[in-house]
């Protein structure tokens, strides 16, 4: 993981960053005091610097002496799934209640995936995704 994060450190440093760096487990999370440029919208910022670091990463040593790893910016990540996973249980317990159906917000796929695993194990609800592209969106229905 040492040169996990060396690199990490140096490609950050390269765009004019210099976070505080730690890791906990497989996920690194960076910080910084104005994270905004890096997080991106809805998150997708850290998802490209995450692919771009692994490709450095790749290109630069064997695939074998490399540990995967996960990259967060501010626990940003952390939070928005503690969000999603709160929002598909409020959201299924109020279409539990009502027996109507729910459209939730347009989500990327992660956000989907998320909140779909999250409500697999309930009786009472079922998830689909609807939509295409941008506007795909999980909606909530009675069982």
């Amino acid at each position: 993981m040492k040169k996990t994060l060396k690199v990490i450190r140096e490609t950050l440093k390269k765009i004019g960053f210099s976070p505080s760096i730690t890791q906990q487990g497989g996920v690194v999370n960076l910080a910084l005091e104005d994270p905004g440029l890096l997080i991106g919208r809805d998150g997708q910022g850290i998802y490209f610097l995450e692919l771009i670091i692994k490709k450095i990463i790749f290109k630069q040593f064997k695939a074998e002496d490399i540990k995967n790893f996960s990259l967060d910016i501010n626990e940003y990540r952390q939070r928005k799934l503690s969000f999603l996973k709160r929002l598909a249980k409020d959201s299924a317990y109020k279409v539990s209640i009502t027996k109507k159906e729910l459209a939730l917000k347009p989500m990327g796929p992660y956000e989907r995936r998320v909140v779909h695993l999250e409500l697999s194990g309930r009786k009472d609800v079922v998830t689909t995704s609807q939509g295409q592209g941008e506007e795909r969106r999980i909606v909530i229905s009675p069982n």
